[in-house]
């Protein structure tokens, strides 16, 4: 059966024999009549499909889901300078427990590798609290994404020269994008990207990264990532230098940008899923 999840509702819509059921946090599943699906998810900025065993197995991958967009809110108003001195470390340390799961840590780091960070000393600021306070998991999270901003930039940058036609009908590109963020598959590029051998070899890993479901749901994924694949070797920088979740090697700098190109939106990432599938 098919689910479609939002965490950042908290919600999930499963598709069963005989009908539609929504799953909430905390609350009992509820059936939907057909007519009623787009007054619920009408506010779901990130929703995404997946094929599922059961209602609890739906259950599940919405609280993955939550987590994961809790984790990521969570992290990005720890980042804010506007944020209140006095709410940032309730800020961090409920981010600090999220991120202990796996799953979660994967996930923010995934959805930061995405674009580059403007450029400012917050990231710096971010690393030096988290070691003062004791959150290292938080800390690691912001380590890598400052050390490696070159690597995001030029994986962001060879996104952005894929031709349009690659992702079929211009309405297909925010939900392609959307998936290869939640996939990890900006993570793989950052850490390929300036080493021609391993960064050639990204098409070839792609069924070991996505979920044979989601290749189905999302032909576009194989062609889009053999494009990027192709920009991606005018990037050719020295390595740059390991930090624990990089400890494979490979993972250089770049020297080429490109202006202009997707948005994820890393403070309010949800824009990048305003086009999610239809239900």
């Amino acid at each position: 059966m098919i689910a479609w999840i939002s965490g950042g509702a908290g919600q999930a819509l499963v598709e069963e024999e005989g009908g539609f059921f929504l799953l909430e946090d905390s609350e009992p599943d509820r059936r939907l009549e057909l007519a009623g699906i787009s007054m619920v998810t009408r506010d779901w900025l990130d929703a995404y499909p997946t094929d599922v065993a059961s209602r609890n197995e739906a259950r599940a991958e919405l609280q993955r889901a939550s987590n994961g967009y809790q984790a990521l809110e969570l992290t990005s108003l720890f980042l804010d300078r506007e944020t209140d001195p006095e709410d940032r470390h309730v800020v961090l340390a409920e981010a600090e427990r999220l991120l202990g799961d796996a799953s979660t840590f994967n996930y923010v780091i995934g959805v930061y590798c995405a674009q580059p960070m403007p450029e400012s000393g917050e990231l710096l600021e971010g690393v030096e609290r988290c070691r003062q306070l004791g959150f290292p998991r938080v800390g690691e999270v912001v380590e890598t994404v400052l050390k490696f901003q070159q690597n995001i930039a030029a994986a962001y940058d060879a996104w952005n020269l894929i031709r349009p036609t690659v992702f079929g009908a211009a309405e297909r590109r925010p939900a392609v994008l959307a998936t290869a963020v939640r996939r990890g598959l900006f993570l793989g590029m950052v850490k390929r990207i300036g080493d021609l051998r391993r960064c050639e070899a990204f098409p070839d890993v792609l069924p070991s990264l996505v979920d044979p479901f989601t290749l189905r749901k999302f032909p576009e994924l194989s062609p889009v990532v053999r494009a990027w694949t192709r920009h991606a070797r005018v990037f050719c920088p020295p390595l740059s230098p390991p930090v624990p979740l990089f400890s494979d090697p490979g993972v250089p700098r770049h020297r080429a940008r490109v202006r202009g190109g997707d948005s994820v939106g890393l403070c309010g990432y949800t824009r990048a899923f305003s086009q999610a599938p239809a239900f």
